[in-house]
């Protein structure tokens, strides 16, 4: 996390961890909960549709990742 994140080691922030079956390709899912946040938050338009296994997780994870954010101080909607 800390390497993916610009001068980590000079604030706070929040993690969000969540489990995934064996049976979901973690590399596909990073990338479809990607676009799936990014398209969520009106950044690109969604592309590629994930598995239907793996969108049911991708949902699921998006929609709590939502719901976070909203209620971080500062949100629009929190």
């Amino acid at each position: 996390m800390r390497v993916t994140v610009p001068r980590s080691s000079e604030r706070d922030f929040d993690v969000l961890a969540f489990e995934l079956s064996e049976r979901i390709d973690r590399p596909r899912a990073k990338e479809a909960l990607t676009l799936r946040l990014l398209d969520s938050f009106n950044e690109v338009e969604h592309r590629e549709q994930p598995s239907s296994e793996t969108s049911e997780v991708i949902d699921s994870i998006a929609q709590e990742v939502e719901k976070y954010v909203d209620s971080l101080p500062g949100s629009t909607d929190g």
